[in-house]
């Protein structure tokens, strides 16, 4: 960057305005290149930082301008009016001081700035001296005042601790009938059929069941008496414990976590001692069956006897899956899906994921003033400007020279690793705060035409270069966003990001719109830049993110 030499002086202005300070103070600068030679009619960005104690002290509050030098290089601008990059100018005790103003400037308008030189604040104004400076004594303590009226009543406190368990009921009548039974101890008996949940203690019996049917799903912690269970069935209970001479009706259904002797007579297999966590199954009339405990993800085969493992046998997963591979399981094998474009759809059809829907289209065009055909809407934009604000017009924003890798996504994730070619290992917006390129070594060849190298635009399509850009400008209405956007091209203020920390630079969506062409300059490249109030061709650093609109070759 050229050097810079500056000419400045301070206007300190302040006003008289009752209880409140003006917060600014005046500012004009000369601005000379390394020749002494004036920079007139030009735009610089100038960054203002207000530093305390000395030249090396801390930046209390740092501010960026935008401004425009006369025919004599002078610049005028207001301190406290910039946009904020840190501190808060009205928050400034200027009584801790001194202060030291620090300027840096870039004379091409950016944010590229070279230091131009500091300047002690001998001086500071009074009405902003008095806004925070020492204060006065405390006055004497006044009159207690009235008191006020009573508060609302507050909410009702936590419930109390529950009472002491009152002593236990006279035991009633022997229950009969359906329902949920429960044996403590004694005998249940019925001749009819008994469903619900049954359940009895260690001491209790559940004996004598002449037809019918015992119906649980529930540990019978007692002993049930078959001996006299010739017309019933026991279905779908979970035993601890079962004992008895006889069996002759069905049992069916699982039985785990069984434990104790069973004593099968009339067609059974005999006695036998369950392992916990075996299975008890009916075969049939006057026969059951034990299935010793599987393992962990097995599951019983059709015939209800054997064990099988339901774990996958298909094999590894698949190798060399691009970005974006999606891969699912198809019932025997890991199956990958190539991933999709920009803009598709991802459904399921005969149970399987596939992608559906086209890419957004950009295949309406307009013709421009100047005679050229352009897309009609920014990349990553899905609907044409109504206003310089539409939101859905704004589009990605392109880091120079990238192809459309996922980088340029409004809120892609960062990285601090530079690429050593052409296409970076991944879509990570590359942060740069040294020669402000993406890549390690710069490659000015990138975008250069409808084949040029990551050419983001359709096919047919390429980066417009800065001589199309500016006569595009100087046929608008306005050389402001007004023009910008009733020109045919309908661009926006899309705003940008920023190549230090990857975010979209602070007050700038809605009030700045920045625009890639494919010419370099040095080690930047050039770009369209237009606000509410202005429009020129700047340089950028090629690691900022700024909008893309292709032209028809």
């Amino acid at each position: 960057m050229k050097k810079l030499l500056f000419s400045l002086f301070f206007l300190l202005t302040f006003t008289a305005v009752w209880a409140q300070a003006p917060q600014q103070i005046s500012y004009q600068s000369v601005i000379r290149d390394g020749n002494n030679k004036v920079i007139a009619a030009s735009t610089v960005g100038i960054k203002i930082s207000l530093l305390q104690g000395s030249a090396t002290g801390s930046a209390v509050y740092v501010e960026t301008h935008r401004k425009t030098t006369n025919a004599n290089g002078l610049v005028s601008l207001e301190i406290g009016t910039g946009t904020v990059l840190s501190g808060s100018f009205a928050s400034i005790n200027w009584a801790s001081g001194p202060y030291v103003i620090k300027t840096e400037t870039d004379p091409t308008g950016g944010t590229n700035y070279g230091i131009a030189g500091i300047a002690p604040l001998n001086s500071v104004p009074y009405a902003l001296f008095s806004a925070n400076g020492t204060p006065g004594p405390q006055g004497a303590t006044g009159a207690a005042g009235a008191t006020g009226a009573a508060g609302a009543t507050g909410a009702a406190g936590a419930t109390g601790a529950t009472g002491a368990t009152g002593p236990t009921g006279a035991a009633g009548p022997a229950p009969s009938g359906t329902g949920i039974v429960t044996v403590s101890s004694g005998t249940l008996q019925t001749s009819g059929s008994l469903t619900g949940d049954v359940t009895t203690s260690a001491a209790g019996l559940v004996t004598a069941i002449a037809t019918g049917a015992v119906t649980s799903d529930k540990i019978l912690d007692g002993t049930i008496a078959t001996a006299d269970l010739a017309n019933s069935a026991v279905t779908d209970a979970k035993i601890a414990a079962v004992s008895g001479s006889k069996v002759t009706g069905n049992i069916t259904g699982n039985a785990a976590n069984v434990t104790g002797t069973v004593a099968v007579a009339n067609g059974g297999t005999g006695a036998t001692t369950l392992a916990v966590n075996s299975v008890l199954l009916g075969k049939g009339t006057n026969t059951v069956n034990t299935v010793a405990p599987g393992t962990s993800g097995n599951v019983l085969t059709s015939d209800g006897f054997t064990w099988t493992s339901t774990a996958p046998s298909g094999g590894g997963l698949p190798t060399g899956d691009a970005p974006g591979d999606m891969l699912y399981w198809n019932g025997s094998a890991w199956v990958k899906v190539a991933a999709g474009s920009n803009g598709q759809t991802l459904s399921f059809y005969n149970g399987a994921p596939v992608w559906t829907g086209e890419n957004i289209s950009y295949a309406n065009t307009v013709v421009s003033t100047t005679g050229k055909i352009w897309m009609d809407r920014n990349l990553g934009a899905s609907e044409v400007a109504t206003f310089s604000t539409t939101s859905n017009s704004y589009g990605d924003l392109y880091q120079w020279g990238r192809g459309a890798d996922g980088h340029q996504l409004r809120e892609p994730s960062t990285t601090t690793t530079l690429s050593s070619t052409d296409q970076p290992a991944n879509g990570k917006f590359i942060l740069q705060n040294n020669n402000g390129d993406w890549r390690s070594i710069q490659n000015d060849d990138l975008w250069q035409g409808v084949s040029g190298v990551n050419n983001p635009c359709p096919t047919g399509y390429r980066i417009p270069t800065e001589t199309e850009w500016d006569a595009e400008r100087k046929s608008w209405s306005a050389s402001s966003s007004v023009g910008a956007l009733a020109s045919p091209l309908k661009l926006t203020l899309a705003g940008w990001r920023s190549r230090i920390n990857g975010s979209l630079e602070s007050g700038s969506v809605g009030t700045i719109g920045w625009y890639w062409s494919s010419t370099v300059n040095t080690a930047n490249s050039k770009g369209l830049f237009f606000t509410s109030s202005s429009a020129s061709m700047e340089n950028g650093a090629r690691a900022n993110g700024y909008s893309v609109r292709c032209t028809k070759d």
